[in-house]
């Protein structure tokens, strides 16, 4: 009688753990940006301020993303973005930028849901510019807030995630203010 109850237990539990294993914890992705950025007025000294520069970015820079999945309605997900100039025999720049976001979706069920998101987010733009004419670098960090609106389309074991977003950069000693407004193109994939 006993072992008639623990194996009717063990098949009933069995399948459920199988399953719990076999749910995804974690959403890697990638997305390429479009994006119109502007820079404010920057200080060149003896009080003089020029309009910085704006244009488009196209394709740069490349998000990497790593979601931490719940089946709550909110998700932390921590991007990383690099990006590499050379300006050819003038020196290079290189961009590094760590954010922390969190993505919100209303009426989650599951770790992985398709649908309507809202995220926001907090990081730091860390810029190293290289001179090459007279062999100087120097380093500046500006940190930076985001937030955006996108959905996720589910296809086969991930996700396709467009996204709008505007990001600003705070103005520092080293580096002006900064605009982006833009759209990323993802894709995502459950691990």
């Amino acid at each position: 009688m006993k072992l008639a109850k623990t194996l009717a237990l063990a098949a009933v539990l069995l399948p459920s753990a199988a399953l719990a294993q076999a749910r995804p914890r974690y959403e890697f992705g990638v997305d390429a940006a479009i994006a119109y950025y502007n820079q404010g007025d920057q200080d060149v000294g003896n009080g003089l301020e020029v309009d910085g520069p704006n244009g488009f970015r196209i394709g740069a820079p490349v998000d990497v993303r790593i979601g931490f999945l719940s089946p709550s309605a909110l998700t932390f997900e921590p991007r990383f973005q690099l990006s590499f100039t050379s300006a050819n025999d003038q020196g290079s720049v290189l961009f590094f930028n760590p954010t922390l976001n969190v993505l919100y979706q209303q009426g989650k069920r599951s770790l992985a849901q398709a649908g309507l998101y809202f995220t926001g987010g907090v990081g730091l733009q860390i810029v190293r510019v290289y001179n090459e004419a007279n062999d100087e670098s120097s380093t500046a960090t500006q940190p930076t807030v985001n937030f955006g609106i996108g959905t996720r389309s589910s296809i086969s074991q991930g996700a396709f995630r467009p996204e709008g977003f505007v990001a600003y950069g705070f103005e520092t000693d080293d580096a002006p203010s900064e605009l982006q407004l833009g759209v990323r193109l993802g894709l995502s994939f459950w691990k």
